[in-house]
C-alpha cells in the first residue's frame, strides 16, 4: 500500500495585550491592527492561547504531496 507524506494545518489564536498612545480608543485600535504596527515585536508580543485544541484542519496545498515507498514486511 502507498504511504504519502503531506503537510496539514490547522488555525489558532494567540493574543498580545499592547498600549497604543492615540488621541482616541478608535484611532488607538486601528492603529494596533496594522500589520506593519502588530508585527513589530517592540509593539506586541504574541502568545498562543490556552486551549487552541484542533478543531478542524486543512491542506494548505492539495497538490504539494511525497509518494514515500511502503514500508517492507518483516
Amino acid at each position: 500500500m502507498p504511504k504519502f507524506s503531506f503537510q496539514i494545518t490547522k488555525d489558532i489564536t494567540a493574543t498580545a495585550q499592547v498600549e497604543v498612545e492615540a488621541d482616541t480608543i478608535e484611532a488607538a485600535q486601528e492603529i494596533a491592527l496594522k500589520p506593519s504596527w502588530f508585527n513589530d515585536p517592540a509593539n506586541a508580543t504574541f502568545e498562543i492561547d490556552d486551549e487552541n485544541l484542533a478543531r478542524s484542519a486543512y491542506l494548505p496545498d492539495p497538490d504539494e504531496y511525497e509518494e514515500i515507498a511502503p514500508t517492507p514486511s518483516p
